[in-house]
């Protein structure tokens, strides 16, 4: 058994339907030892205009390369194929956002859906901690006693997300 961290990064949610641009994950043991598979997978979001709040304060990344890379469905197999493995945990903090723009991207694209099983580090946290809604920075520096470095880079916020889960 893994867990595998996940996190995504949208260019926009209008229309309330997110395009993602960032696809990152970090994959451990049971003991939460990281086991050398961590990626940002990087996705042209296909569209027209990005959200000036994401471009500001979010991207990780030169907006042209990501737009010059390619685009969610030429990444479909082997999302789907990672995240239905049914030797992962999918994990990920307030992750139901997460998964929903993945499954909105199989509609837009006219895919089958990926079928995702997953648990929301945000709500044990939560849970333990005994206050809701804690941002995913805010839950690494109570848990972690460490101010992270870069946020929003998927890769590195699906670290910060075991790194929680370890912790508590």
């Amino acid at each position: 058994m893994n867990y595998l961290f996940l996190d995504v990064e949208s260019a926009n949610s209008f229309d309330s339907r997110g395009k993602i641009y960032s696809l990152g994950y970090v994959i451990a043991d049971e003991y939460f030892n990281i086991n050398g598979c961590e990626k940002d997978i990087l996705i042209n979001p296909n569209v027209e205009k990005w959200d000036w709040y994401v471009i500001k304060n979010i991207l990780a990344y030169k907006r042209e390369e990501v737009e010059n890379k390619k685009k969610f469905n030429s990444h479909y197999k082997s999302i789907k194929t990672l995240l239905e493995n049914e030797n992962n945990i999918v994990c990920g903090f307030n992750i139901k956002e997460d998964v929903g723009y993945i499954l909105d991207e199989c509609e837009r694209y006219k895919l089958e859906p990926i079928q995702i099983e997953f648990f929301d580090v945000q709500k044990l946290e939560a849970k333990v901690s005994g206050t809701m809604n804690k941002k995913l920075h805010i839950a690494y520096m109570a848990w972690c006693h460490k101010i992270p470095g870069k946020i929003h880079r998927s890769d590195l916020d699906a670290r910060l997300t075991l790194e929680i889960a370890k912790a508590i």
